[in-house]
């Protein structure tokens, strides 16, 4: 008696599953309120749940299935890939601020993270009370009545 090979292992196992599907899709499917079953309850309702695409649809069907399945793996990879590498250089780029920050005659003033020449004589802002127009006086209490 000859032994089979693993290519005959294979084609037998996958003939036996498609024969097995195809006895699944003649199943009868009932409703049962808001669920679907193979056994009927009490007042289910037969459902017509056969597919009426062709071979050629359903093959079709099947190899937009697999290569939407390829596409969405490779679009996961890389994005971790990218992920990783944003890690990557956050984690350099935060030693190197660190090494910076404590690297003699740096100051602390935060001038130093600004792309300018020099720094600015005086400050970028500066809160002031607003002038007070000419000839306004105002009254010693305000519940008194303007003359």
């Amino acid at each position: 008696m000859k032994k089979a090979g693993p290519g005959a292992i294979a084609f037998t196992t996958i003939t036996l599953a498609t024969v097995l599907m195809g006895s699944a899709h003649a199943q009868a499917i009932y409703r049962c309120g808001d669920s679907y079953g193979t056994h009927p309850c009490p007042g289910a309702q037969a459902i017509q749940a056969d597919d009426p695409r062709t071979p050629a649809q359903q093959r079709q069907a099947d190899h937009v299935l697999r290569r939407d399945a390829r596409l969405a793996d490779e679009l996961a990879a890389a994005r971790l890939r990218q992920e990783t590498e944003a890690d990557r250089q956050r984690a350099k780029g935060a030693k190197r601020s660190k090494r910076a920050a404590h690297a003699p005659g740096n100051s602390t003033d935060g001038w130093d993270e600004l792309d300018l020449d020099e720094k600015p004589e005086s400050p970028l802002f500066v809160a002031r009370e607003p002038a007070k127009p000419r000839g306004a006086t105002r009254p010693a209490n305000r519940h008194q009545a303007r003359p």
